[in-house]
């Protein structure tokens, strides 16, 4: 949320320290935000604005004698009120599409615009496959597999078959499987897997009864049988090496603290799959603003995008200081543009 409480030179310099940060990864001084045409104020001016800003949490200095740094609240209030993204052109849009085109089918395509974002935004790349809380059934199939087993094949309108192994107390003849399937998929087609999870004991309570057995045993097991997602859903990465160049890794231990985070999939998934976002929607979240202790020291920026009724997560991860203004239109473009080829 946008902060209201600075005057206006408060904002510009504040704006000039974040972008010349960004570009820099060195303390911004006064001498140096002074030289920006259309500042007019001197360096004793700026270094009192600085001072209010400091205490105010926008900025802080690492050393008595250097320069100004921002700090999370100076750039969250940097892109609440970024004033002009840096959009992409119609030759950059068309490089793209020309690339992520090449795909021979879904998974290639998430594979190649993981690592086309990551190239082009020089941050690390996750692009993660849909997730099926929100996929419509299909069809429901029972099969007898032995006596003692039947197979439950669900089959979703994004494409993906989820199959679970049952066990049964006694064969059942398929002409029953069959009819307990019709009616299942009489009450159930239409609806997504979280929806059916969360409300099959009331839409088979009138048949709880029927011979085979079969609704009680998947009303007992909806929580597995229906689950929404499974619990490390793929993804793909891309702009490894673009990352590792970035000034903030130049320290080795600081890197393997970064590759030992991407590499912790419970974390990872916990950050990018974020509920209730609609597609081309985007989330930018700035070090302590994580909720996991793990992120403090970086930023993600990430969107949502469609595969028929399953949405997936595309974003990417990097230092604190990342160019904000590029690359929200960047991930929000290449958003959308996986929404069109899937749907």
């Amino acid at each position: 949320m946008v902060q209201l409480e600075l005057t206006q030179r408060q904002q510009t310099i504040l704006d000039y320290i974040v972008r010349d940060y960004i570009e820099s990864a060195a303390p911004v001084g006064s001498e140096y935000v002074s030289q920006h045409p259309g500042v007019g104020l001197s360096p004793a001016t700026i270094r009192n604005v600085m001072a209010d800003l400091e205490e105010m949490g926008y900025i802080y200095h690492p050393h008595v004698s250097a320069g100004r740094i921002p700090t999370d609240k100076g750039y969250r209030y940097y892109v609440d009120t970024l004033r002009k993204m840096q959009e992409l052109t119609p030759p950059q849009r068309k490089a793209i599409g020309r690339r992520l085109k090449k795909a021979s089918d879904a998974e290639a395509l998430l594979a190649e615009a993981s690592k086309t974002l990551g190239r082009i935004s020089h941050q690390l790349t996750l692009v993660f496959s849909p997730a099926l809380r929100s996929a419509a059934l299909d069809r429901l199939e029972l099969i007898n597999l032995s006596s003692s087993k039947i197979a439950v094949i669900l089959s979703v309108r994004s494409g993906k078959i989820r199959t679970i192994i049952m066990e049964v107390m006694s064969e059942i003849r398929r002409e029953d499987l069959d009819a307990v399937s019709s009616l299942l998929n009489e009450r159930l087609t239409g609806l997504s897997l979280e929806e059916i999870r969360s409300t099959f004991q009331n839409r088979v309570k009138d048949v709880q009864n029927e011979e085979t057995g079969i609704v009680r045993l998947l009303t007992r097991s909806a929580d597995k049988v229906f689950e929404s997602a499974w619990p490390w859903p793929q993804f793909y990465i891309g702009g490894t090496p673009d990352v590792i160049h970035q000034p903030e890794f130049d320290n080795p231990a600081t890197f393997r603290a970064f590759i030992s985070l991407v590499n912790d999939e419970k974390v990872i998934t916990k950050v990018f799959m974020k509920r209730g976002l609609k597609p081309g929607e985007i989330t930018v979240t700035i070090g302590g603003e994580h909720e996991e202790l793990k992120m403090k020291d970086y930023s993600t920026i990430t969107s949502v995008y469609s595969a028929g009724d399953a949405r997936g997560t595309i974003g990417v991860i990097g230092p604190r200081r990342m160019r904000y203004a590029r690359v929200i239109p960047l991930v929000n473009y290449f958003a959308k543009v996986i929404s069109t080829m899937l749907s």
